[in-house]
């Protein structure tokens, strides 16, 4: 799966609807993200602060190069995007990720608003935001 979710592997299609499957398992509560799609297209989830979307598309082949769209975004009760560790469902991963470098990885740090809603430690936090907060980046 590339960095915008889009693939050929229904592999990787089939492991995003799982961890959409569990997360409703565990207790998380659906709905459909648009009016216009069917929830097991597009749905957001909520349990405990957290929010996620998951984006379990097929695509028509004569409209796109990629066979799927599958992709988890998840965001804390910070409000702040949570990187996963694995497309296998597990909330402490989630709960860790409050506490996880969304730039280099590192783990059980104090975690710093970038950008609109980017998470880093501190050493990161420079380039963080020279990379993302440059000059007219908010209009």
């Amino acid at each position: 799966m590339n960095s915008t979710g889009y693939t050929d592997e229904k592999t990787e299609y089939a492991e995003v609807c799982k961890w959409r499957d569990d997360a409703i398992a565990d207790g998380w509560s659906h709905t459909a993200t648009y009016d216009h799609e069917a929830e097991d297209r597009v749905c957001t989830l909520k349990k405990d602060g957290f929010t996620a979307m998951v984006i379990t598309r097929e695509l028509d082949s004569s409209k796109s190069k990629y066979k799927y769209n599958a992709e988890i975004n998840a965001w804390g009760p910070d409000k702040l995007s949570v990187s996963l560790q694995s497309v296998i469902y597990n909330m402490s991963d989630l709960r860790a990720g409050l506490r996880r470098c969304n730039w280099c990885g590192a783990n059980n740090v104090d975690a710093y608003m970038v950008g609109f809603a980017g998470r880093c430690c501190k050493p990161c936090l420079p380039k963080a935001r020279k990379q993302l907060e440059y000059p007219g980046w908010t209009d």
